[in-house]
């Protein structure tokens, strides 16, 4: 009974993030690293709809990853994994003025949304957006 319940939570939790994806467009940076467009991630937010950027560690091969990458993919929509994180980064930032300096405090939400192909491993790509939430006088040590 034990084995069946955790067999069953550990499906869940596995379906619950996989999502059914197609490759929309893939292409190389002027750096070497690749970046992917896909469609299938749109309840994960804003981050998931732009491209999705990979720190490739082989520079000189992204065409080749890219074709590799297609391959997989063939036209068809694969299953993969997905994450999203949110924070909240804090700034101090100070201006002058005629009277002295202005110290505020600026609050970002920073969502990260990371995606991993089981069937191409090799790699994970990531996006991350930033949304102003507030400035409030101040430092940022409350």
């Amino acid at each position: 009974m034990k084995t069946l319940t955790l067999g069953l939570l550990l499906a869940l939790s596995f379906s619950a993030s996989a999502y059914e994806v197609s490759l929309d467009a893939a292409k190389c940076t002027i750096f070497g690293n690749m970046k992917v467009k896909v469609s299938g991630l749109e309840t994960l937010g804003n981050a998931a709809n732009g491209y999705l950027k990979n720190k490739s560690t082989s520079r000189s091969n992204c065409k080749g990853e890219i074709a590799e990458l297609r391959g997989v993919f063939a036209g068809e929509t694969i299953y993969a994994d997905a994450t999203k994180t949110q924070k909240v980064r804090k700034t101090n930032i100070s201006e002058d003025n005629e009277k002295g300096r202005d110290r505020y405090c600026r609050e970002e939400l920073v969502t990260t949304v990371s995606v991993n192909f089981p069937s191409y491993s090799a790699a994970v790509f990531t996006n991350t957006t930033s949304r102003h939430l507030r400035t409030y006088p101040g430092t940022c040590n409350r």
